[in-house]
């Protein structure tokens, strides 16, 4: 009797003021968003309940704002909970939160918030957009910032392809990923777009860039039908060929221009060789008459 009363007043003892302290979105916010941290206590006690930051400074006790911070509100405060809002969130941010709860023995609760930054979209670069069928092509895919930095991915075909991956910083000392990826040019990559693809947990999609080549192939014979085929496209341009002749040949014979000479009658000796024309009674000209008995 006396053990099971011991037990009692122990799991009693364990269950008041047991303190569950959390941040929204499964720990982690997006830069410039807002995010709620929110502290619960098991049977409470009326003891108050304290929010502070990464530098422990207070941020609320109870409904009593501490840090002077705008972004910085109150929106549940109960005997049992105590949940505040930071807005437009930032790197600075980021980092363990403590829930204090001050009751006879203060505990504590920690969580921490995780400030996600988005990264620059993909950028492709590398590969000529006119190939060869089996010329090796190289393509680069990079991306610059996020936190934490993203995950880039080649897809041909639809299929994900290998390639390699390194880090490098810019100008301005932001970080840059970089992804290649190579293979031979097949009739297949035709007109068929190579895409980087970018995933990173502040983007609600993937993010993509893309490069469509042109490739250069010859196109075999591999059968019966094919000779068959290209066999009747010539037949057809010959016959095609053969009729337009036949047309152009009676156009011309239609349209042929006639010439006709006419050649002068006259005197000999006529040096211009105009037609001279005897008129009736014109003199000189010799005149015949026949006489009847």
């Amino acid at each position: 009797m006396t053990t099971m009363l011991f037990l009692l007043l122990c799991t009693a003892s364990l269950a008041q003021g047991q303190l569950r302290a959390w941040a929204s979105s499964n720990g982690s916010v997006v830069a410039g968003h807002e995010a709620r941290l929110t502290c619960q206590v098991d049977h409470p006690d009326g003891s108050p309940i304290e929010w502070s930051n990464p530098a422990q400074q207070t941020l609320y006790f109870d409904n009593k704002k501490g840090l002077k911070d705008v972004r910085v509100s109150l929106v549940v405060q109960t005997r049992e909970e105590l949940t505040i809002s930071l807005a437009n969130t930032s790197l600075a941010d980021d980092g363990v939160y403590t829930c204090i709860f001050f009751s006879k023995t203060m505990r504590l609760a920690n969580t921490t918030l995780t400030v996600l930054v988005p990264p620059q979209p993909p950028v492709v670069s590398g590969a000529p957009k006119v190939v060869r069928e089996k010329e090796l092509l190289q393509l680069d895919c990079h991306a610059a910032g996020g936190r934490p930095p993203p995950i880039l991915r080649w897809l041909r075909g639809g299929q994900e392809v290998s390639g390699e991956s390194w880090e490098e910083r810019d100008e301005d000392g932001v970080l840059v990923l970089w992804r290649n990826v190579e293979f031979t040019a097949t009739p297949d990559d035709d007109g068929r777009p190579i895409i980087c693809q970018m995933e990173h947990p502040a983007l609600l999609h993937p993010l993509r860039a893309q490069q469509t080549i042109e490739v250069h192939y010859v196109v075999p014979l591999t059968s019966r039908g094919d000779y068959a085929l290209v066999g009747g496209i010539v037949a057809v341009v010959v016959f095609a060929s053969l009729c337009l002749l036949v047309i152009l040949g009676r156009y011309l014979a239609r349209h042929k221009g006639t010439y006709v000479t006419h050649e002068a009658k006259g005197p000999e000796g006529s040096q211009e060789g105009e037609a001279c024309t005897e008129v009736p009674g014109t003199p000189g000209a010799d005149e015949k008459k026949e006489y009847f008995i």
